[in-house]
């Protein structure tokens, strides 16, 4: 599903620009798509909270549940360099990457390191 993700001062986020026909439903994940080469592809954004349908618009909206409380944040991890390479096709056809890359960005860091840490099955 392709959408754009915005916030507001007070700490909602509104994924808008969904196309009709796109079905989905509350509770799903929300991810970056590395797409525009601003975030790497796989970022947990949040949770589908609610969705906005009207029969006579061109498109969808939903409302969005932050990951993270922003109000209460005492440490964060700045993404300083990465390599965009996600395509929308690789996207739309691989539904496995998104699986792992969500795996990987909800690994805890390993100690010191700021980095997901590998786990052991």
């Amino acid at each position: 599903m392709n959408g754009i993700v915005s916030g507001s001062t007070s700490g909602a986020l509104i994924m808008d620009f969904i196309p009709q026909g796109q079905e989905f439903r509350e509770g799903e994940l929300v991810l970056s798509s590395g797409l525009g080469g601003k975030f790497p592809k796989g970022l947990v954004i949040g949770t589908i909270e609610s969705i906005e349908s009207l029969p006579n618009a061109v498109f969808q909206k939903a409302s969005v549940r932050p990951s993270v409380d922003f109000g209460s944040l005492e440490l964060v991890m700045v993404i300083t360099n990465f390599e965009p390479n996600a395509t929308l096709t690789e996207i739309l056809t691989n539904p496995a990457a998104v699986q792992e890359a969500l795996e990987e960005n909800t690994a805890p860091p390993a100690e010191g390191t700021g980095q997901p840490q590998e786990s052991n099955p």
